[in-house]
């Protein structure tokens, strides 16, 4: 237990990796409190309930159809550019967010695009841990990579502070902040994947 606690605490790829999920975990792992949350306080409940609804079924509509199709093309050899362009899905769907007001369109338009990159950057992240990890020590590294889920946690804390005591389209731009350095921390792990094979 001491050994493999050792072995997995001086993997800095995979600390990277897991520095990068927690920070991607932040952006889409509570997004419908976080977005409820926005549109309570910058128009009403009525619309919140509104956009939530449709932004719900987007989301699970673009799961549905499009993950066998995006996962099953996903290949080792590029999986930094498939993360690339996930977090780019995740960027540009929370700048459709700030800027959406009161148009419904704009809200399902904008999680169609974020739904693309959740799609992508989820099953890229197991990928990327089974390429790092041992045989005999996938398990711990999968757990270890399961830490990240903390963002998912740490979420709702900072985006209400951030709603609480900032302009509200400050969230969004944390929020697209967290993302690029999720990426940064991703591109980090995997030169170093790339050095070791």
């Amino acid at each position: 237990m001491r050994q493999t606690l050792s072995i997995l605490a001086h993997d800095r790829r995979l600390i990277y990796f897991t520095l990068g999920s927690t920070l991607g975990s932040i952006v889409f792992g509570q997004f419908t409190g976080y977005l409820s949350q926005y549109l309570i306080l910058t128009s009403d409940a009525v619309f919140a309930y509104k956009v939530i609804g449709a932004v719900m079924i987007t989301n699970a509509l673009i799961v549905i159809v499009f993950q066998y199709a995006l996962s099953s093309r996903m290949r080792q050899a590029t999986l930094l550019r498939w993360l690339f362009l996930g977090t780019v899905f995740f960027m540009i769907g929370l700048a459709g967010f700030m800027l959406a007001g009161p148009s419904v369109l704009i809200w399902v338009i904008a999680m169609a695009i974020f739904s693309f990159g959740e799609l992508i950057v989820i099953p890229a992240e197991y990928m990327f841990i089974d390429f790092i990890a041992p045989d005999n020590m996938k398990g711990s590294y999968y757990g270890m990579q399961n830490l990240s889920n903390l963002g998912g946690a740490i979420n709702p804390v900072l985006c209400g502070f951030l709603l609480s005591y900032t302009a509200p389209p400050v969230m969004f731009i944390v929020l697209i902040a967290a993302a690029a350095a999720g990426l940064l921390f991703f591109w980090l792990g995997h030169r170093l994947a790339v050095r070791a094979v």
